[in-house]
């Protein structure tokens, strides 16, 4: 048997299967559907899915071609066209099997979709396009054949589901529908159909309310054979009741069959025949819609047309796209002369205008940049030599400003220390003496201790002489350490190595406490625990103190900042005066003031892994002159 060639069912043939293919995939994308395949469940099948159904009605898209081109062209009565068609459905069935694997996914479909192909490409060829011609000679085609076959099954032995069914239970299925000219179809689901589209409803839920329609009327030999009569009974007795609740349009509705289908897929119910005849309204519907048949005025002649909303859609969005690219090529195109003009006319002139704008605003270290040798290039050049001239007088005249305001700022804060070295800091000891007696009181131990301990900071902070020794720094640093301790319930480790013969080093008083400090608040408080380690090493540059954390370390363009901060005396000085509080740049000032300027502060870290402070400073165990410590 020759398959008809895509040639031969070009025009109206292949206008129809693609709508039949369409009507099967708008089927399948219905969603949720009671036991069916749909796009987000299986249903009762295992052995299905929705890709499966649409590579399948791809498959048969040839086949309903071909049914509406023998309706069209074949000069043969209904009952003839029937019995051919039928060979084709055999041929339809294998190319079904071979693109889903042996699995049956839309054999109903191939006798009801098939047969109202053929009725519809007859109806094409008389020129009698409306659903009572379709119906009637639907019904010409199959109602003898199938009715003898249902007579003589007793002869013979049931093969098919709806033929077991027929001798169980007296069901007709399929068969019936088509017999009686699928009135279902056409006496209900079709206007439920038509009203919910003329109302504008979701077209899912249009579908789905056509669906549960077909389950609660028709007899479905599917659900029979899939379980029996009594089951189906219940389902069409569900159905009419979902829909005297509302059906589809209810606002539960999805939550609903959503259940359904979990329950009918749990009992394998599957209302696969209700399916086809949904595919089939849909089709029928689309068909009677679009295509139209109309006589030519005394010529005795037809004109058919299909106004196909897809092809004219695709056509519309097709011309948008050559719209839109056109307006893009000449938006391109305006931008590209824009920039040419731009570029070599008129961005010399306003760049020349901008710079000499911004310089003669007082932007003193800015030149005109213009790389040209006409008098554009030549204005230029003046102007850039006179900026030179002005900005050597400007800088001989900011320098004098800058030392004469720096001699200032100097006297002043001097004058400002002295008045704040004159407040009496004694209330503030006194102060911690009373809480360190309120607390013993109260026998609050914690409390006491850190009075005591920041007493004892507070007090060598005022009091001791700037020249202090490393045993004294030493202990200081162990009073602090002692508040850490209770303050973090001892999740620090504290290893401090100093040498016996280096602890009469002189230092500076309160260098190490403040690092120390840095260490735990920076580095160690990020981790939530954590090891100080404090070591000494005596060399031929003089005394290194180490103090190391594996805390959370320093980032890499931090440190390099640091570093080349704890350089620059100058600006570590104007820091120290900003800042009130003894921090790194205080510190490593008062080293380099105390020991000189080969002396300070270093760092290293690793982001992560921890820090290094080393404090680089001369190793003198003498007694020093007081006076150089009264800064």
């Amino acid at each position: 048997m020759e398959r008809l060639s895509e040639e031969k069912w070009s025009g109206y043939a292949a206008w129809i299967a693609g709508v039949a293919r369409w009507a099967l995939e708008e089927e399948v994308r219905t969603t949720p559907k009671p036991g069916l395949v749909d796009l987000g469940s299986n249903g009762a099948h295992l052995d299905m899915n929705a890709a499966l159904f649409l590579k399948s009605a791809e498959a048969l898209e040839p086949y309903f071609a071909q049914a509406a081109w023998m309706g069209m062209s074949l000069n043969v009565s209904p009952e003839a066209l029937f019995t051919l068609l039928r060979r084709w459905g055999k041929w339809a069935e294998r190319e079904m099997y071979t693109a889903t694997g042996d699995v049956n996914t839309h054999k109903g479909a191939i006798f009801t979709m098939g047969v109202f192909c053929a009725a519809i490409g007859r109806c094409v060829h008389d020129g009698n396009m409306d659903m009572e011609s379709i119906r009637t000679l639907e019904q010409q085609m199959v109602s003898k054949q199938l009715q003898r076959e249902l007579e003589t099954l007793s002869q013979r032995e049931a093969i098919t589901y709806g033929e077991k069914n027929y001798c169980r239970y007296g069901s007709r299925g399929i068969r019936g529908a088509a017999i009686n000219g699928y009135s279902e179809v056409f006496e209900e689901a079709l206007p439920i159909l038509k009203e919910g589209k003329r109302q504008n409803k979701d077209w899912n839920r249009v579908k789905l309310q056509v669906l549960i329609t077909l389950m609660s009327r028709i007899e479905d030999s599917n659900i029979i054979a899939r379980r029996d009569l009594p089951t189906l009974k219940a389902v069409q007795q569900n159905m009419r009741d979902f829909l005297a609740q509302g059906g589809a349009y209810q606002e539960t509705a999805i939550e609903k069959l959503q259940r359904m289908d979990r329950e009918f897929s749990r009992k394998n119910i599957s209302g696969g025949g209700s399916a086809d005849l949904l595919a089939l309204t849909i089709f029928i519907n689309r068909i009677t819609e679009e295509l139209e048949i109309q006589p030519i005025a005394e010529t005795g002649w037809k004109i058919g047309y299909a106004l196909n909303d897809t092809t004219l859609f695709k056509r519309y969005i097709m011309l948008r796209y050559m719209v839109a690219a056109s307006v893009m090529i000449a938006v391109i195109l305006f931008f590209a002369l824009f920039f040419i003009c731009n570029y070599y006319i008129v961005r010399p002139v306003f760049d020349l205008h901008r710079q000499i704008a911004f310089v003669t605003s007082g932007g003193l270290s800015k030149r005109i940049h213009m790389e040209r040798r006409d008098e554009i290039g030549s204005i230029a050049k003046v102007i850039n030599t006179m900026l030179d001239h002005q900005m050597e007088i400007s800088y001989r005249m900011l320098h004098t400003q800058q030392d004469l305001y720096e001699a200032e700022l100097k006297e002043k804060e001097n004058e400002l220390r002295i008045l704040e070295n004159q407040v009496n800091p004694h209330f503030i000891l006194n102060t911690l003496q009373c809480i360190c007696g309120i607390a013993t009181t109260y026998n609050a131990q914690e409390v006491v201790d850190i009075a005591t301990a920041m007493g004892k900071i507070f007090e060598y902070s005022l009091r001791a002489p700037e020249n202090v020794t490393l045993r004294q720094e030493m202990n200081i640093v162990q009073e602090y350490l002692e508040i850490v301790d209770i303050r973090f319930e001892n999740r620090f480790i504290w290893d401090m190595d100093i040498q016996e013969e280096l602890l009469d080093a002189r230092m500076p008083k309160m260098i190490l406490q403040p690092l120390v400090e840095n260490a735990i608040y920076h580095g160690l408080e990020k981790k939530g625990r954590g090891i100080v380690q404090i070591f000494c090493e005596e060399g031929e540059g003089g005394l290194w103190i180490h103090i190391w954390d594996n805390g959370a370390g320093i980032e890499a363009k931090k440190l390099e900042k640091i570093k080349e901060f704890l350089q620059d005396e100058r600006e570590m000085h104007r820091i120290s005066m900003k800042v009130k509080r003894i921090g790194i740049a205080n510190t490593c000032l008062r080293i380099k003031n105390f020991f000189g300027s080969a002396y300070g502060i270093e760092i290293d870290s690793i982001e992560g892994s921890g820090t290094e402070v080393t404090i680089h400073m001369s190793l003198e165990r003498e007694e020093r002159d007081q006076s150089r410590f009264c800064q």
